[in-house]
C-alpha cells in the first residue's frame, strides 16, 4: 500500500485528491489512542491543515503545504482535533461551492 492510501496518523482519514486533512509532528495523542511520551512535558501542541494533491507523476498524492493551524492544550487534544476536523470539513464545503 502507497502512503498516499494509508489513513493519516492523526485524523483517520484516507486521503482522496484535493481533500483537506490535518496532522502534526507534535501531537500527544495518536488516532489509535496511544500517547507519545515525549510530548507529556509540553502544555500546548498544534496540528497543521493541508490539502492532499496529486503527484506530479500522476501517481499517488501528497501533502499540500499547511495553509492554517490549529493548537491547543495537550490535556484536552480531542477539543483540537475536533476543531481541526471542523475546519477541514468547512474547507471542503467551500472547494465544493468552486
Amino acid at each position: 500500500m502507497s502512503s498516499a492510501n494509508k489513513p493519516s496518523q492523526v485524523s483517520g482519514i484516507v486521503p482522496a485528491p484535493y481533500a483537506w486533512d490535518f496532522d502534526g509532528a507534535c501531537v500527544p495523542v495518536l488516532a489509535d489512542g496511544s500517547v507519545r511520551r515525549s510530548f507529556t512535558t509540553f502544555e500546548t501542541f498544534s496540528v497543521g491543515i493541508f490539502q492532499w494533491i496529486p503527484r506530479a507523476s500522476g501517481k499517488g498524492l501528497k501533502r499540500g503545504k499547511v495553509k492554517e493551524r490549529i493548537s491547543g492544550l495537550v490535556s484536552d487534544p480531542e477539543a483540537v482535533y475536533r476543531r481541526a476536523r471542523e475546519r477541514c470539513a468547512s474547507l471542503q464545503t467551500l472547494e465544493s461551492l468552486r
